[in-house]
């Protein structure tokens, strides 16, 4: 940026004025950014002719190649992003409180579900295939007979799966149940501590001022040219 640095004076403002001369080189006007001198695009162009193609170069590196595209990207969208999180976020908070209030009975209910569900496959199969075979020997023709096979191996195997399943309730009802406290459990813990969903949204915003940190630095590196010892 220049040959004293920006620490050296008080404000940015003495600093633009004190290396304001034409006879200093390396000057060029900026503005202030967390305590970083940014250059002002025109005032560099005409102060700093020798260093804008530097500079081209590493915004265009920035903008596009890299993670430079996904944080260009980020940017254009940000708007989309802020409100795709609190729309996330009051989601959550609503699918919290339903959760601590229904999980008990959403977790029995699936069970119950999937067996009449089982029950239901097996029923269907065979009451179709049988359907079948009446409505065959109504019209006096031949039954599908690739048809009723396949509906008989579907009703077999929803079948034993049927049973199978409420085998395993019937024998494991005690771990059944203690798996659905815990989630019970666990859904009335959330909902008391709601706190812990700005746990992600914290790291996320750590993690983008890390790459804003980084892309900073070697946008920094990039603009000094060719850089000797």
């Amino acid at each position: 940026m220049s040959n004293i640095h920006p620490d050296d004076v008080s404000r940015i403002n003495d600093y633009n004025t004190y290396y304001s001369s034409k006879d200093r080189k390396g000057a060029y006007k900026s503005k202030s950014v967390i305590d970083y001198c940014i250059p002002t695009p025109t005032a560099f162009k005409e102060d700093r002719p020798d260093d804008v193609a530097a500079v081209e170069t590493a915004l265009k590196l920035m903008t596009q190649s890299g993670p430079g595209v996904y944080l260009n990207d980020l940017y254009l969208s940000s708007t989309s992003i802020f409100y795709s999180m609190g729309t996330a976020f009051a989601l959550c908070i609503v699918y919290i409180y339903l959760m601590s209030i229904f999980a008990e009975y959403l977790a029995w209910g699936l069970v119950i579900l999937t067996q009449l569900g089982l029950i239901a496959v097996a029923g269907g199969a065979f009451v179709y295939r049988s359907q079948l075979a009446k409505e065959a020997a109504a019209d006096n023709s031949t039954p599908d007979a690739e048809k009723q096979k396949s509906l008989l191996i579907m009703g077999i195997i929803a079948g034993l799966f049927s049973m199978l399943f409420a085998c395993m309730i019937f024998c494991g009802y005690s771990q059944l149940k203690t798996a659905i406290d815990v989630i019970d459990a666990a859904a009335d813990f959330l909902a008391k501590t709601k706190r812990i969903l700005a746990v992600p949204v914290l790291y996320f915003f750590i993690t983008m001022i890390v790459i804003a940190v980084w892309m900073g630095s070697m946008m920094a590196l990039l603009s000094m040219g060719e850089i000797t010892a």
